[in-house]
């Protein structure tokens, strides 16, 4: 209908494509799964975007770390929040989430469907892009960058790990209020040096109270080179 064609359209511009964020497909002798990881939201006129909600348009789930592992051959090493991807803003965007797989089954097939590599969610009025995705396999020393959508074989012992795309940010950043850029330094969502890059708030880290004078400058300085 039209109003799914609406909503699709809109979803896209503020968070990530419709309707696979990613999704990540093992066969092995055992059977197979299929597991979407789940979206974040822009940020909006009035409010953030909202870090790790289900996308509103399918059913997407949060699938325990422990439902994972107890029915299928992996084990997750990483699950968590990326600091200092969500685009700046006024209100800035959801965080990138991140997950790391290892595969227990002796070979298996992963396919991958991810976006937001090339074409980062945009911000708006004034606010800054998102971060791109990255498909990464055996991180470390040796590790392959793997493209936004492949098949390919994995074995015993393979690491595969997705970083999801960081959702944009509205309105200027600069003019966001410096108590939530602090509270998301204290939450550990962004760095003390990001916030002090990308939204001029300079913070006392032995204190972890906003400096007023330095903010001012800062931004002063950022209004004129703008």
């Amino acid at each position: 209908t039209q109003a799914v064609i609406h909503t699709i359209d809109q979803y896209s511009k503020y968070s990530f494509d419709y309707p696979y964020p990613v999704a990540i497909s093992v066969n092995g002798p055992v059977g197979g799964m299929e597991y979407p990881m789940i979206a974040f939201n822009g940020g909006r006129p009035t409010k953030d975007g909202v870090d790790a909600c289900s996308s509103s348009v399918v059913n997407f789930s949060n699938n325990p770390v422990e439902i994972i592992e107890a029915e299928y051959p992996l084990m997750i090493e990483r699950y968590g929040y990326l600091p200092d991807t969500g685009g700046p803003g006024k209100f800035r965007g959801g965080l990138a989430l991140e997950r790391q797989y290892r595969f227990l089954e002796a070979e298996g097939v992963l396919q991958l469907r991810t976006d937001r590599r090339n074409h980062v969610p945009y911000g708006l009025a004034g606010g800054r892009p998102g971060t791109p995705s990255r498909n990464v396999l055996n991180p470390g020393a040796e590790e392959r960058e793997l493209p936004a959508k492949c098949t390919l074989t994995v074995r015993s012992g393979d690491v595969y790990r997705h970083e999801l795309a960081g959702a944009s940010g509205w309105g200027n950043p600069f003019a966001r209020d410096p108590e939530r850029v602090l509270r998301d330094v204290m939450e550990e969502k962004i760095s003390p040096a990001y916030a002090r890059r990308e939204y001029g708030v300079a913070i006392d880290e032995r204190t972890w109270k906003v400096v007023p004078e330095e903010t001012a400058r800062l931004r002063a300085v950022a209004q004129i080179s703008c």
